[in-house]
């Protein structure tokens, strides 16, 4: 399953957890996460059945709690309509006990960065393709902020690590 993000960016994600990873969106990190977590949990929310049937097939781990928590998610891959929160109640407001690391690489983004502001204050939250201004107002709740580029030739989306 290919990686949509580069190395050096999900090393950094992975270097930041202590004990429990969550992930709204799943897919090639989400493997590699589990191959690398050494003893630490992650929890992985996807909302599309297909897509969520396709990684469950690979990542069939002890430390990994995976929910399918399926909306009427009406907007298109990549673009500001995937924004819309309408029909994913239930995917949105997901919650996991003792989450210290949030990965936001689903739909709705802006949304879940803002309930992991609310719901795990103390984490530190990560949000790929943050080059998209759409994100921008709940990129601003977080009073800190810092840019991690891609490796050379990695994957090109930023990732951009937040916190409280």
């Amino acid at each position: 399953m290919r990686c949509l993000m580069a190395k050096n960016q999900r090393d950094y994600i992975l270097s930041h957890v202590k004990e429990h990873l969550l992930e709204w969106g799943c897919g090639g990190t989400t493997l590699y996460f589990l191959q690398n977590l050494k003893g630490k949990k992650l929890t992985s929310i996807e909302h599309h059945e297909d897509w969520y049937n396709k990684v469950r097939q690979v990542c069939q781990f002890s430390n990994h709690n995976f929910h399918l928590i399926e909306g009427k998610h009406i907007g298109n891959n990549a673009s500001p309509f995937e924004e819309n929160p309408s029909g994913l109640h239930d995917y949105i407001s997901f919650t996991a006990d003792n989450v210290d690391t949030v990965l936001v690489d689903g739909v709705a983004r802006s949304v879940c960065l803002t309930m992991a502001y609310i719901k795990y204050p103390n984490a530190t939250v990560f949000l790929h393709d943050a080059n998209r201004d759409w994100y921008d107002y709940a990129i601003n709740l977080y009073p800190n902020k810092e840019i991690i580029e891609p490796e050379k030739d990695g994957y090109p989306p930023l990732l951009m690590k937040l916190w409280q």
